[in-house]
């Protein structure tokens, strides 16, 4: 398994968008590619305070 790090919280913020995650509240997500692979990210940045 191979997990890719990101730091930028606006990358993470549009993963976030785009797979239907929170986050604010989610530091991690993966995503079964099927074969008993996978497509695995980890947010290793600051979370800022959440907009209203």
């Amino acid at each position: 398994m191979k997990i890719t790090h990101i730091t930028n919280f606006e990358t993470w913020k549009m993963m976030g968008e785009h797979y239907g995650f929170d986050p604010y509240e989610q530091v991690d997500h993966s995503i079964d590619t099927g074969g008993g692979n996978s497509m695995d990210w980890e947010y290793t940045g600051d979370i800022p305070d959440k907009e209203d």
